[in-house]
This record gives structure tokens, C-alpha cells and sequence, in this order.
């Protein structure tokens, strides 16, 4: 339960998130506006995108449109049949891939009035106003406008990738360590066959390492016993003569 209240919150915030800004820039700003938020680096750039994600790839609405569909599925589909497979990062970055395009998709289906261009139903753009200047030397590196949606596609793919190579660092390892525990499990064996092998009195009988008083002298305990014997006749003796004596 908890797995799915995790994707399913995750996948519902980001459309919020995302929707939320594009509210507010289509209702404070023209389309090709732009309003400086920090100098030249950061700017709130209003624009409408035909293609994908950071305006790349213009002019093919529904090829978009179909790709979009499918990867959505395929989302859910891989949710759904490795669910017990998945790590909490796994499934929230997912949830925040499939949010993300659910929310541009949104655009492309119910805001087709914002499309001076558009045919009708489902040929609409996405709101684009995210413009980082990127520059090295005067020459611009970034010239991508994008929206909180794509942000969330991208952070959610790298985690992705990210969990997955921790995942296959450690199975490696861990193969790494059987391996070896195998290989030395022999070697321990015969080590400690040779070391038995070596010191027999190792080897003996427990019953025979009893105490010095248990593996007394048979002759020994006889002339004890003897002895105690004859202690105890004295007195019967001298009990003998002092009879004697008075008579």
C-alpha cells in the first residue's frame, strides 16, 4: 500500500507543480515575453514548444503525442510487474518521469486555444519559460527553453540511472565475496585437515584427559585402601589389651 501512495503522490504533485507555473506565466505574460529574474543567467521566458522536451525535435506533434503514450504506459506497466524489485528511489523516479510527461501531454491535449497554429484536439504545444544563459567566451552552450515537467523528466531518468548503477555495484560485489568465500572454503578445509594431521594428540580421546585424581595408579588406590584398613583395626587392638589388663 505504502509503495503505491508513494507513486501515486509523487506522479500526482509533479502535474500540479507543473501546471501551478504555467498558470501563472499564460496569465501574467504574453507569448514571447520575457521578464529577467537573475541578470542575463535566468529569465522567465514565455514561449510555446511543438516538440519535445527542451524544444528539441519541432514540427512532429502526434509522432510526440504517440511516443508519449507509450512510454507513459510502459511506466506503468514496469511499476506495476517489478514492484517487488524496485527501490523507493526507482519508483519515485518513475513516478516523477510519468508525471512529467502526463503534465505536457495535458498541454498538448486541452490547451490547443493557446495554438494560433493548431488543427483541433490533441495538436496543441507545451508552455515553455525556464531560460538559463549559459555562456563560455561569449558564445551561448544552452539555447533550450523548457518547464518544471521537463525538469522532473530529467532528474527523474538520472536517479533512475544512478539507482541502477549502485544496484549493479553492489550485486558485484557481493558475487565478488561469494566467489571468494567459495574459493577459500577448500583451502580452510585442507588446512585444517593437515593440522590434525600434524598434532595427533589433538585427536585423543576426550575420555582419556580426565583429571589427575581420575587416572590415579590402580596400585597406587590399593595401598591406600590398605592403609586406611589397617588405621582402623588399631583401636579395636589396644580396646583388646586394656580388657585384658583388668582382669
Amino acid at each position: 500500500m505504502k509503495y503505491w501512495l508513494l507513486c501515486a503522490g509523487v506522479a500526482a504533485l509533479v502535474p500540479v507543480l507543473d501546471q501551478l507555473t504555467k498558470y501563472f506565466v499564460r496569465t501574467f505574460l504574453q507569448v514571447g515575453e520575457s521578464v529577467s529574474v537573475w541578470g542575463n543567467f535566468f529569465r522567465i521566458h514565455y514561449i510555446l514548444n511543438d516538440g519535445m522536451a527542451f524544444g528539441s525535435f519541432g514540427g512532429a506533434r502526434w509522432v510526440f503525442m504517440i511516443f508519449t503514450a507509450i512510454a507513459l504506459a510502459a511506466i506503468v506497466y514496469y511499476l506495476v510487474r517489478y514492484r517487488k524489485n524496485l527501490s523507493a528511489l526507482s519508483a519515485v523516479s518513475l513516478s516523477m518521469v510519468f508525471g512529467g510527461g502526463f503534465s505536457n501531454m495535458i498541454d498538448r491535449i486541452f490547451f490547443i486555444h493557446l495554438d494560433p497554429t493548431s488543427k483541433g484536439l490533441f495538436d496543441g504545444r507545451v508552455v515553455d519559460f525556464l531560460d538559463f544563459n549559459i555562456s563560455v567566451g561569449g558564445h551561448r552552450l544552452w539555447n533550450a527553453v523548457f518547464n518544471v515537467a521537463d525538469a522532473f523528466v530529467v532528474v527523474g531518468v538520472l536517479l533512475f540511472l544512478l539507482d541502477f548503477i549502485l544496484k549493479e555495484a553492489r550485486s558485484s560485489k557481493k558475487k565478488k565475496e561469494e566467489a571468494k568465500i567459495l574459493q577459500e572454503g577448500p583451502e580452510k578445509f585442507s588446512a585444517a585437515e593437515s593440522a590434525e594431521a600434524g598434532n595427533p594428540e589433538k585427536t585423543e580421546n576426550p575420555a582419556e584427559a580426565e583429571s589427575p585424581e581420575k587416572a590415579e595408579n590402580p596400585t597406587e588406590a590399593e595401598s591406600a585402601e590398605e592403609s586406611r584398613s589397617f588405621d582402623e583395626s588399631v583401636p579395636e587392638t589396644k580396646n583388646v589389651e586394656e580388657r585384658h589388663d583388668r582382669t
